[in-house]
């Protein structure tokens, strides 16, 4: 397979189950996180300044752990590059909405760790908004980063799933069984897509979203995540008169009947929860903890109300061990998102990182020790003057290449960052005296 885009027809060609792909979990490694920088037309439904505010704050938070593509309409390249320029790579495309986890490619892994994108189709939630430009977006982020491509008209929006990266989907019958998505499509007809486009076995149907979430129609991503295999996180309210009491509880009935791929029962961890903020325009917001994103090493959580985040933080941090839990602001994101704050990251999957990566001989791979030299030259600055940089084996030929021919500094700065990560690339003590350039260490 090239690394082209197909633009098949639906079903007409090999779908990427075929070629051994399927969607891992959001939980697992992570080889960079996506963003939309919030175009004008956000201000529609929000305050501009004050979500790009919390945008802002959002990326540098991911960026403590792992690289940050920040994808930007040519008309607020200037600003975002201002702002962030030091913390992401921009890839400027035209956007007109910036919830990318919905609009934007899902990507997938095969056994052998490549990297492939789909391009679903996307109808504005629903018809509820103009999406000219994201219908072309999602190819031209698989293009950027160099690897294999699937299109198909079927629409997917990434926060209306969630997978265990063993073959089970989790969804809501209010979005994935809609008309205004889905007209004329049986639920097997559905399954039968999920199947050959993200590899899914096994479909948990729930049946609604929250009752706040009129904009996207039930999205998952509010109400259930995997944080392991076998393992969800579970929105529930103990207020009966809560409006998503009722419908909380019927979800979690139907995930406790449930078997997932592999044919276990579901270990559910409830977060009873759910705390709110009052909108502009006196609505009431929900905005989830359920919802927080995972990456390397923490968790992104959005902070609402001091009466309720510690908790809510703490029960994060019991599911996901081991992890830093990093609140950010996420009124305006609330806001902008129907009343809920979900859809804004999306991931690119680690393992072997970019598939041009497989060549090791030939243009790849000499793309790949220039790339490789430039950022130890960056990594070595970093360690001290008694230690050298070692490559504990030849992985890194693979790895190196599939960054393809890197002409800029902070790309191979990237780089250097994302190497120093792996376990067969580490500092150890040298016998040999290294020289250092005058200005050592740099700022990197």
């Amino acid at each position: 397979m090239n690394s082209e885009v197909a633009f098949a027809t639906d079903l007409g060609t090999r779908a990427p189950q075929e070629d051994g792909f399927s969607m891992p979990a959001r939980f697992e490694p992570h080889a960079r996180t996506l963003v939309t920088w919030p175009p004008i037309e956000e201000q529609a439904g929000t305050d501009l300044a004050g979500f790009r505010d919390e945008v802002a704050r959002t990326v540098r938070a991911v960026a403590r752990f792992e690289p940050v593509t920040l994808v930007v309409d040519p008309k607020d390249e200037a600003e975002a590059r201002e702002r962030l320029g030091d913390a992401a790579e921009l890839l400027v495309l035209p956007v007109e909405v910036c919830w990318l986890r919905d609009n934007g490619p899902i990507f997938l892994r095969n056994g052998a760790g490549r990297i492939a994108g789909v391009h679903f189709g996307f109808n504005g939630w629903g018809g509820r908004f103009p999406c000219a430009a994201a219908q072309a977006m999602p190819s031209r982020v698989i293009e950027h980063f160099g690897i294999p491509g699937y299109r198909t008209p079927f629409i997917c929006e990434g926060g209306g799933i969630s997978v265990d990266g063993q073959g089970t989907l989790i969804t809501t019958e209010q979005v994935m069984r809609n008309r205004n998505r889905y007209a004329g499509m049986s639920r097997a007809d559905v399954e039968r897509r999920l199947q050959a486009y993200l590899g899914i076995e096994r479909v948990i149907w729930l049946g609604l979203g929250l009752a706040e979430d009129r904009a996207t129609d039930g999205h998952v991503d509010n109400v259930v995540e995997y944080v392991a295999p076998g393992v969800v996180l579970v929105q529930t309210v103990a207020d009966a008169a809560n409006p998503n009491h009722a419908l909380l509880q019927e979800n979690l009935r139907r995930l406790r009947a449930a078997r997932d791929a592999r044919g276990r029962r579901l270990e559910i961890v409830e977060m009873d929860l759910l705390p709110y903020r009052e909108g502009p325009r006196g609505e009431s917001l929900a905005i989830p903890y359920t919802n927080a994103y995972v990456v390397n090493g923490a968790v992104i959580a959005p902070e609402v109300d001091p009466r309720l985040d510690e908790r809510g933080f703490r029960l994060l941090e019991q599911v996901f061990p081991g992890r830093e839990i990093v609140p950010v602001p996420s009124y305006w994101q609330a806001v902008g998102g129907g009343g809920l704050w979900h859809g804004l990251l999306q991931i690119l999957p680690g393992t072997a990182h970019f598939n041009k990566c497989t060549a090791t001989t030939g243009p790849a791979l000499r793309d790949g020790a220039a790339n490789l030299s430039c950022a130890l030259r960056i990594m070595a600055r970093t360690v001290p003057r008694d230690q050298a940089i070692s490559l504990k084996d030849s992985r890194w030929r693979g790895v190196a290449a599939d960054w393809g021919p890197m002409r800029s500094e902070p790309k191979r700065r990237d780089m250097a960052r994302w190497l120093s990560q792996q376990s067969y690339c580490q500092p150890i003590q040298s016998t040999r005296p290294r020289l250092r350039p005058a200005s050592w260490p740099p700022t990197v």
